[in-house]
């Protein structure tokens, strides 16, 4: 159990390590080329303090889907450890 939830841990920080590092990367690029940029509100509620950017939007995207994917497949390896067929 603790393993499943370092190898978690560790997918959403990279995941969002080379998400942020990425959309940084792209929002240089589009200001520079005249764009708009990622980092401006689209999405406000006012009501409970959230303003969230498409580069939030998309970091958010990208570290639950990560968070996900390493927690279903921790879950099957640890299973087909369990039946015997992987490394003790």
């Amino acid at each position: 159990m603790r393993l499943r939830l370092l190898v978690g841990a560790l997918a959403v920080v990279g995941a969002g390590v080379i998400a942020t590092i990425s959309l940084a990367i792209m929002d240089i690029y589009l200001v520079g080329h005249g764009f708009r940029s990622i980092r401006e509100e689209v999405l406000a509620c006012e009501r409970f303090g959230i303003h969230l950017s498409a580069a939030d939007l998309v970091l958010l995207g990208v570290v639950v889907m990560s968070a996900g994917i390493a927690a279903v497949a921790s879950a099957r390896f640890e299973a087909w450890r369990v039946r015997g067929r992987g490394p003790s």
